[in-house]
């Protein structure tokens, strides 16, 4: 795929755009932005020989729009330095945000993914205003999310998942246990470990699901007066009104 390609083909950069709630930073825009700045100019016909060496992580380009795509945009020496730059760029914005990770509750309403016919990605499959407005505050203060579900347990927002009816149990064994299933997934999670401190946890969760709060880790509740655990939980409608203003970046955190 040329240089060109990539920037005039929709589908491509419709693939990009679809990055997901933890890189949801415009990455088709962000990478086309820099290619244009690198191509267009009168001297770009000085383009260094080296680019193809530059370095860009694969794994996390393939995370972001997919093994295919990133394998073509790698291919293109302009295009590597542009995702090399915004690479950059991207680590300086995710280490500004306050939490390593927001634990996000699932929602009673779903697409059918039996009329569809496929599953989908769990963070479509969930269609809840709540969740919804969840989602979106987790990819503006933490760097990870992974969704509580009350069937699945502990769920990547990529992985793709079906519809389902369960809700979670709130009988006292049966609590528990997912709660242990939930953190013990969390604690396998290599790419959760951070160094030399406790997990930064943001939960966005009604109070039985965060019981699957990982140990050892300093969370904030969200869903609770002042972030505290002990403290009382907000209703339905104080939860969307926290929510929104965390989307504004009118809470203190």
């Amino acid at each position: 795929m040329s240089d060109t390609d990539f920037e005039s083909n929709p589908r491509r950069a419709a693939a990009v755009g679809d990055a997901g709630p933890d890189a949801d930073l415009g990455l088709a825009a962000a990478v086309l932005k820099y290619h244009r700045e690198i191509v267009e100019p009168e001297d770009s016909g000085d383009l260094h020989d080296d680019w193809d060496a530059v370095e860009v992580p694969r794994e996390t380009w393939e995370a972001w729009i997919g093994k295919a795509a990133a394998e073509e945009a790698l291919a293109s020496p302009v295009v590597r330095k542009a995702m090399h730059r915004f690479t950059e760029k991207f680590a300086e914005i995710e280490a500004e945000k306050p939490f390593d990770l927001a634990l996000v509750a699932c929602s009673e309403s779903k697409y059918d993914t039996e009329k569809l016919g496929v599953p989908v990605e769990a963070r479509r499959l969930y269609i809840g205003q709540t969740f919804i407005l969840a989602i979106q505050v987790a990819a503006k203060l933490a760097r990870q999310t992974r969704i509580l579900s009350a069937f699945h347990g502990v769920v990547h927002p990529e992985q793709k998942i079906h519809s389902y009816d369960r809700q979670l149990s709130t009988a006292k064994r049966a609590l528990q246990a997912w709660a242990e299933q939930c953190r013990q997934s969390l604690h396998s999670d290599a790419s959760l470990k951070v160094r030399g401190r406790p997990l930064r946890v943001l939960m966005l969760a009604p109070s039985a699901y965060a019981t699957a709060a990982p140990r050892g880790s300093v969370v904030h509740y969200a869903f609770r007066v002042g972030g505290h655990a002990i403290s009382r939980g907000l209703g339905i409608g104080e939860q969307k009104a926290w929510l929104k203003k965390a989307l504004n970046g009118e809470v203190a955190l």
